[in-house]
């Protein structure tokens, strides 16, 4: 073999050659791709754990599809939890003891969930980003009710970028964040649309507004950027004032999801440090190692917090940690 190809002229060796040193890299970074895949999958899943004594934490639901990705969860007044995928637009209903039923025709209509919220007579609002690619821009509202079924229902006149989280208040208007414009803005119950509030630091293009929660006639804004929760009324968002700031040195949480209960006692969900408490101006994690926990809900002493493990969802080496699964976390007496 090697006698033949030095009888070659030197074209056709220089060809040859580069044909074998090139296979000899490809390999080379074959495997080095493998087993850097074989790396970050080593791993055993992970479940969330108490960091607190007397607070108890432990799976509530498995969810039924390997893409899930459950980005949103909220808990309607009657109980029932409704949570959904980012990746493929399904949403869930599940019943306190945890019976999973499917929405019809959520997975064909819906394209990528990542807000959720419920009014007082239990209609469902479904904020749908269309499409889950982060670099995809747009979104829309949907209700759902048990007598109607799913409608598609406003949202369009926003021209929203990236919507993120969404909130009903007590006279039926729809507030959305959208990072994208970094703003909030609110949808009337006639469907029509209006840019609300803006986060007030000076420099505007590094605030990332995220989660919301209404209660009691305020909204509750968090900034994932800032790690910054702020508060206003909502019909005045001018008298805004930032309840906290995250003051650890080298800390960087991630606030996402928010709920506020009738105590005043906040409860949000960050993507990095598990689900966290702030109560009287101080701030303590109350349960970690979540798969992401990117929203959650309160409902009695229970929250219910998602497993989104969104990581995955961007990096092609990645595997998420199946099954995917809303936790439940008993705060006790």
């Amino acid at each position: 073999m090697i006698k033949r190809i030095q009888l070659l002229n030197r074209g056709q060796r220089a060809v040859i050659f580069f044909l074998i040193f090139g296979g000899v890299m490809m390999g080379l970074i074959a495997l080095t791709i493998l087993l850097y895949s074989l790396t970050l999958n080593s791993g055993s899943r992970t479940n969330a754990v108490s960091a607190l004594e007397g607070i108890t934490v432990s799976e509530f639901v498995q969810l039924p599809d390997d893409d899930a990705y459950p980005a949103a969860v909220t808990v309607a007044p009657d109980g029932m939890i409704y949570t959904a995928s980012y990746h493929s637009g399904v949403v869930w209903q599940v019943s306190p003891a945890g019976d999973v039923i499917e929405l019809p025709d959520t997975r064909e209509k819906i394209g990528s969930v990542t807000g959720l919220t419920t009014d007082a007579a239990g209609t469902l609002y479904i904020l749908d980003r269309l499409d889950p690619n982060p670099n995809a821009a747009g979104g829309v509202i949907w209700k759902w009710t048990a007598e109607d079924g799913l409608a598609a229902w406003g949202g369009e006149s926003a021209e929203f970028i990236a919507p993120n989280d969404i909130a009903v208040d007590d006279a039926g208007n729809v507030y959305v964040t959208d990072f994208g414009k970094r703003e909030v803005w609110q949808v009337q119950p006639d469907g029509g649309a209006s840019l609300w509030w803006m986060p007030p630091d000076a420099d505007i293009s590094v605030v990332r507004p995220t989660g919301l929660d209404y209660h009691a006639g305020m909204l509750y804004v968090t900034d994932s950027a800032l790690d910054t929760i702020y508060r206003f009324p909502v019909d005045n968002p001018a008298q805004t004032e930032q309840l906290y700031r995250h003051h650890f040195p080298g800390e960087t949480p991630g606030y996402d999801g928010i709920v506020v209960a009738d105590d005043g006692v906040i409860y949000i969900a960050t993507l990095e440090s598990g689900v966290m408490r702030i109560s009287e101006g101080n701030i303590q994690v109350i349960a970690r190692n979540f798969r992401g926990s990117s929203d959650l809900d309160l409902y009695g002493n229970l929250i219910y917090v998602t497993n989104f493990d969104s990581r995955s969802l961007y990096d092609v080496f990645l595997d998420p940690q199946l099954p995917f699964a809303l936790d439940v976390i008993d705060l006790g007496n």
